[in-house]
C-alpha cells in the first residue's frame, strides 16, 4: 500500500530532525506532547478531509493540506474504513513534500551529527 510507504519515509524524515535537534535543545522532548496534539488537530484524525475542504477557505486549505500526513491518513482512511481508493491529489501533495522533505532531514541530519558527541 502507497500510503504505508508514504508513512514510513515521512516518520524516517521526522525522526531525523526530531533527533538531531533535540541533541542540540534538550527542551524538544518536553515540547513534543504538546507539538503532536496540536499537530493531531491539524492532521484529518478526527474528521474527514472532505469536511476541511468544505469548511475551510481556498487559501486556508491549500495551507493545511501542505501538511504530508493529511493525505496519508485521508489514505487510510479511504482504504480501510469506507473501501475507497485514495484521493490522488492529496498523496501527490504528501508525496512531494516527503521527497523535499527526507532529503532535507537527511542533509541536516548529517551536518549536525559532525558535533553531536561534542554535545552530548
Amino acid at each position: 500500500m502507497v500510503a504505508v510507504a508514504f508513512l514510513a519515509l515521512f516518520l524516517v524524515a521526522a525522526g531525523l530532525i526530531v533527533s538531531a535537534v533535540q541533541v542540540r535543545h534538550r527542551d524538544v522532548g518536553l515540547a513534543m506532547p504538546v507539538v503532536l496534539q496540536m499537530w493531531m488537530f491539524a492532521t484529518p484524525v478526527l474528521y474527514p478531509l472532505s469536511a476541511a475542504r468544505r469548511g475551510l477557505p481556498a487559501a486556508l486549505y491549500g495551507l493545511y493540506i501542505a501538511n504530508p500526513m493529511a493525505g496519508i491518513v485521508d489514505a487510510f482512511r479511504r482504504s480501510v474504513v469506507l473501501h475507497q481508493h485514495p484521493d490522488s491529489a492529496a498523496l501527490a501533495v504528501s508525496a512531494h513534500g516527503i521527497l523535499v522533505l527526507l532529503p532535507a532531514s537527511y542533509i541536516y541530519f548529517k551536518h549536525a551529527e559532525r558535533t553531536m558527541a561534542d554535545v552530548v
